[in-house]
């Protein structure tokens, strides 16, 4: 498992829901499982979404990359009210 670059508390958050997605992908002739999935802490799952890149290196399974994408909650861009 790759590690997410991440502050304060949520560097706990660095394991997939069950529910992840996994497939491979080609990129210049490199093969990756890229796995895409919800962050979750034991029964605490996060809205926040992880992204991991595995490679075959000597035909063991090595973590590449890993990406933590932080879910922006903003509010609404304009209300009217009529």
């Amino acid at each position: 498992m790759p590690s997410f670059d991440k502050d304060g508390w949520k560097q706990a958050y660095t394991r997939f829901r069950e529910d992840s997605l996994r497939f491979p992908v080609l990129l210049d002739g490199q093969l990756f499982l890229v796995r895409i999935g919800r962050a979750t802490l034991g029964w605490r799952d996060s809205d926040d979404i992880l992204v991991s890149f595995t490679a075959l290196v000597d035909g063991k399974a090595t973590p590449i990359a890993g990406v933590y994408v932080e879910k922006q909650r903003i509010g609404p861009k304009s209300i009217t009210v009529r």
